[in-house]
């Protein structure tokens, strides 16, 4: 499931990535403080190896209590 939510948001730059997948996941936009942790989050991802840092990204959003619960 993340890995094809993955291939829905990539983009040129890690922002945009992070506002397509908040956008498709939220319905709403990161803030600022989200935009920034996420931002450093996809960088040390790929500093790590990681294979596929947007599957990484969409595996944290999934797993946020904003996905999981309705208010």
């Amino acid at each position: 499931m993340a890995a094809r939510f993955a291939t829905r948001i990539k983009a040129a730059k890690p922002e945009q990535t992070i506002a397509q997948a908040f956008q498709l996941a939220f319905c709403r936009q990161p803030t600022p403080a989200e935009t920034q942790r996420l931002t450093t989050y996809l960088q040390t991802q790929q500093q790590l190896g990681a294979k596929s840092p947007e599957v990484e990204l969409c595996l944290a959003l999934l797993s946020l209590n904003e996905f999981i619960y309705v208010d």
